[in-house]
């Protein structure tokens, strides 16, 4: 079975484009918030620190790096981004999405 090009009225395309905007957003809150909370449950009462006197060891958080990337495709500029976070030696990677393109395990 032969594949065929199917051409999308550029209303359709445009609320496509919309509803992937909206998802990215929507990727990018979460993972903030993930991120938030995992610093919190590491690092009590470093993020949302009360008045009130607590039995818990406070810690200061002086230095946490982390990563984020999506988009990888397969090739050089992915390899540099790859190389990038090494280098950077971030406690935290956090993937994105969109991790490759290719249909095989070889990138």
């Amino acid at each position: 079975m032969a594949l065929r090009k199917v051409n999308l009225p550029s209303q359709l395309i445009g609320q496509q484009r919309k509803l992937k905007l909206i998802c990215k957003i929507g990727y990018l809150a979460v993972t903030i918030l993930s991120l938030l909370l995992l610093i919190e449950v590491h690092f009590p009462s470093t993020l949302f620190a009360s008045s009130q006197p607590t039995n818990r060891i406070s810690l200061v958080l002086d230095e946490f790096n982390f990563a984020a990337a999506g988009d990888w495709g397969c090739n050089e500029m992915s390899k540099r981004t790859v190389n990038n976070i090494i280098g950077n030696d971030p406690e935290l990677v956090l993937a994105l999405g969109d991790l490759s393109y290719q249909k095989d395990t070889g990138c």
